[in-house]
């Protein structure tokens, strides 16, 4: 399985909850994006979006 990580516009990998438009997604500590699986309660789906 491939990876998905998450950049700031400085370059920066980010880690935790971001929001980017309207959709929320989860970055492990290694940057790396959940998907298909819960998160503290919140369900994230097969693209990383937090389903609400």
């Amino acid at each position: 399985g491939s990876k998905w990580y998450y950049l700031a516009s400085s370059g920066e990998m980010k880690t935790g909850w971001v929001q980017v438009g309207q959709k929320w997604y989860y970055l492990y500590n290694d940057g790396s994006m959940a998907a298909n699986t819960t998160i503290n309660g919140y369900k994230v789906n097969k693209n990383g979006e937090w389903i609400k």
